[in-house]
């Protein structure tokens, strides 16, 4: 009884443990937004992106697929593939946690135009790291 007790403990503690480690961090979650633009992965890009982040974003795919009816998520996913297919790669540069729910990350885009570094400011919601564009 007592040996079961004990591994019945030392279980639920471990998942607590690896739950809370298992969190994404600012680098990751910006790596997976990029890879969602990339790859049309609609689901992705709402889950690391604020909801102010996607009606802005929003506006910027009305305006480069106008032809599309952007509120069917195969018509979104092959307007972002569109609008995404000269970034040929991205690396995070650079993260600096602002605090436990700030952070902001150095991107550097590469497309046929050349390199670009762009900065993203991210927050912590909901225990999820989101790409978070104000203007």
């Amino acid at each position: 009884m007592r040996r079961g007790l004990k591994a019945s403990i030392l279980a639920v503690a471990s998942t607590v443990l690896f739950t809370a480690c298992g969190t994404e961090s600012p680098k990751e979650a910006t790596e997976k937004f990029y890879t969602s633009l990339k790859n049309g992965d609609v689901a992705t890009y709402k889950k690391y992106s604020t909801e102010t982040t996607q009606r802005l974003m929003g506006l910027t795919f009305t305006m480069g697929c106008f032809n599309k009816d952007l509120k069917q998520e195969s018509e979104l996913s092959a307007c972002m593939k569109d609008i995404f297919k000269d970034m040929s790669s991205f690396k995070v540069l650079d993260v600096k946690d602002n605090n436990k729910v700030s952070a902001t990350v150095i991107v550097e885009e590469k497309t046929k135009d050349g390199v670009k570094n762009n900065t993203l400011e991210l927050q912590k919601l909901d225990e999820q790291w989101k790409v978070s564009i104000k203007k």
